[in-house]
């Protein structure tokens, strides 16, 4: 399991070229809206964009009633605190930041959350209760909690928290991931299929084999998994309130809920990739393989 420690943030360098889009090539960020990957500081955080709604050149989401100047929304994950990767992307996307979501509260990935709220009032801040208690004061304010309820045993949640709702033009699942961090979270988001794209779908003839070809096409669905889940690797669990017993349990809930062909977009950029297909951790990863807790707590 990932031991790097913990140092002081020192953000890195930034540019303001235009993002260009990237799915294949896994050496470099993952850049495809609605999804836009950043890494930012010494201690090689990835920070995730989400575009919702884009009014200028008609990304998905569009929505130019949502703000003023026709501006879309987006969605920040794990501010840091060089902020101008965002705000360049913003601009590229005529979107402007809604909403920040935090997968836990560890200072690395909180530390550009002060800067935003105190930028604007409007922007909302969400995280897991049992994170909340590392956060500054001012930010424990304006903070709204993921409201998870009771289990579902439907979908073999075992930490009480899955809760699934639509923005924009996508869908978005926050499935509770412990075991880095107690109120560690990850975000599963996946594109809503229109009602025009089903019934074209539906009347297609169906492909054979060897006349599919998925790489074509872009993937539809993005785990955010913050530090609890790393490409071919998992996050420690020897920090406060980690817990290999829950780390397993949520190794498991990953396996359950995330489709095969989704896209691992992890917390830091500490394997040779920057993203990585579900499908590929699932056989190569250790802590996915792993039967029971004992192996996953003796893996090195």
């Amino acid at each position: 399991m990932n031991s790097q420690a913990n140092s002081n943030l020192n953000p890195g360098a930034t540019t303001r070229a235009t993002l260009r889009e990237n799915t294949t090539d896994d050496l470099a960020p993952f850049i495809k809206p609605p999804v836009l990957q950043f890494e930012i500081g010494s201690m090689r955080n990835f920070v995730y964009l989400i575009i919702l709604g884009n009014s200028q050149n008609g990304e998905p989401g569009a929505r130019p009633d949502v703000l003023p100047n026709n501006l879309g929304e987006a969605i920040v994950i794990d501010p840091q605190k060089d902020l101008r990767p965002l705000q360049s992307a913003c601009a590229q996307y005529g979107v402007k930041i809604t909403e920040i979501w935090l997968t836990h509260s560890h200072h690395d990935h909180i530390a550009g959350v002060p800067a935003l709220l105190d930028a604007d009032p409007s922007i909302r801040l969400r995280a897991h209760q049992k994170d909340a208690h590392r956060l500054p004061e001012a930010a424990k304010k304006r903070l709204t909690i993921w409201n998870f309820g009771a289990p579902s045993s439907e979908v073999g949640d075992p930490h009480g928290g899955c809760l699934e709702f639509k923005m924009g033009d996508l869908n978005i699942q926050v499935i509770h991931t412990p075991g880095h961090s107690a109120g560690a979270v990850s975000y599963l988001v996946s594109q809503a299929q229109s009602q025009a794209q089903s019934q074209t779908q539906s009347q297609a003839q169906p492909q054979t084999q060897s006349q599919a070809q998925p790489n074509d096409s872009p993937p539809e669905s993005y785990l955010i998994s913050g530090d609890t889940l790393f490409i071919r690797d998992c996050g420690r669990t020897d920090l406060e309130t980690g817990s290999n017993e829950d780390m397993f349990k949520s190794l498991q809930t990953y396996k359950k809920l995330t489709p095969i062909n989704a896209v691992l977009l992890p917390g830091h950029h500490y394997a040779r990739e920057c993203f990585s297909q579900f499908s590929d951790e699932l056989k190569a990863s250790p802590p996915l393989l792993c039967n029971n807790i004992e192996e996953l707590q003796n893996l090195p």
